[in-house]
């Protein structure tokens, strides 16, 4: 995770070094933020419900593959509604934005359901993965390989070798290899696959998992709204648009420092809590929140104050 910040922070320096026009470095931050709302939106829970559940029926292969269908299939459903809503709205969307902004975010309007789409599978396998206890190869896939490749990108296009055009598609396509790797290793794990035998569960069982994914589709959406809603914002009512989102978007990626040791720590701790939760082991799982809730605070602690003395 900090080995993926000190990369972010390259990301920054090189963006705002050379890609020189405000609006087309601001229009690229608020793609990268749209489709990772939305994608949090469109996932409705169930990567939280695959961590959970996973363990309910790690004896059970039928319903364990039946489960990973669910989770893998509905979100894919979900963006394909979206994407449905989503162009039939696109004068009335294209509308919202500045009129200088309009044409760049009419060109890449149909690549935000793709982002959108990629973002959700990362999420998925993430969880996935952290769920068999391999949360630091999938950290650093997204962390570290995510980036790389990003820096890449961005080098490329100051050399002059790829357009601004180049370099969108090539944000939006550098998930492809981290998903087919994800792939890959979850083939690796044991008993990963995919079944449509839907009677495999009983309603009850069905009801149960919506529930649970339900309530943390809202808690989601509250606290997603929370983090990026000025941001979403901006491009539509600041009279700068997407120039206004270039300056803000770093003094956001500052802040989010402040986050790096509940999203290292969280991960690996939710696991295990899941497990616990799941052998009914109240005990262990209440010992395994308090430590993890003092060990993510103290390092947030300092990170404030390191933050703070840098002002």
């Amino acid at each position: 995770m900090f080995g993926g910040a000190l990369l972010g922070t390259v990301i920054i320096w090189l963006s705002t070094k050379y890609i020189v026009d405000k609006r087309l470095f601001g229009f690229s931050k608020n793609l990268t933020t749209q489709a990772v709302t939305l994608g949090q939106f469109l996932l409705f829970g169930l990567n939280n419900a695959l961590t959970l559940f996973i363990h309910r029926y790690n004896d059970d292969d039928k319903k364990r593959k039946l489960l990973l269908t669910l989770c893998f299939a509905t979100p894919l459903v979900m963006v394909a509604l979206f994407s449905a809503v989503y162009f039939g709205l696109r004068t009335w969307l294209l509308h919202h934005y500045q009129p200088e902004d309009v044409p760049l975010v009419d060109a890449y309007f149909a690549w935000l359901p793709i982002y959108t789409l990629f973002f959700v599978y990362m999420v998925l396998f993430e969880q996935y993965l952290g769920s068999q206890m391999k949360v630091a190869i999938s950290s650093f896939m997204r962390e570290i390989v995510v980036r790389l490749i990003s820096i890449v990108v961005i080098v490329l296009y100051a050399v002059g070798t790829i357009s601004f055009h180049t370099l969108v598609v090539a944000t939006v396509l550098t998930y492809t290899l981290p998903l087919l790797i994800f792939y890959y290793l979850s083939l690796k794990t044991e008993k990963f696959g995919f079944s449509v035998q839907w009677h495999d569960m009983d309603s009850g069982e069905y009801r149960e998992i919506v529930h649970f994914a339900w309530y943390h589709f809202l808690l989601t959406v509250s606290v997603i709204l929370v983090g990026s809603m000025d941001v979403l914002l901006l491009p539509y009512y600041d009279h700068r648009g997407y120039s206004s989102v270039a300056v803000y978007s770093v003094a956001v990626f500052l802040i989010s420092f402040l986050q790096m040791p509940s999203k290292a720590l969280t991960p690996g701790s939710y696991t295990v809590m899941a497990k616990a939760f799941a052998e009914d082991d109240l005990p262990k799982a209440r010992d395994l929140f308090e430590r993890s809730s003092v060990n993510i605070l103290i390092p947030t602690v300092l990170m404030a104050v390191i933050i703070c003395a840098n002002l």
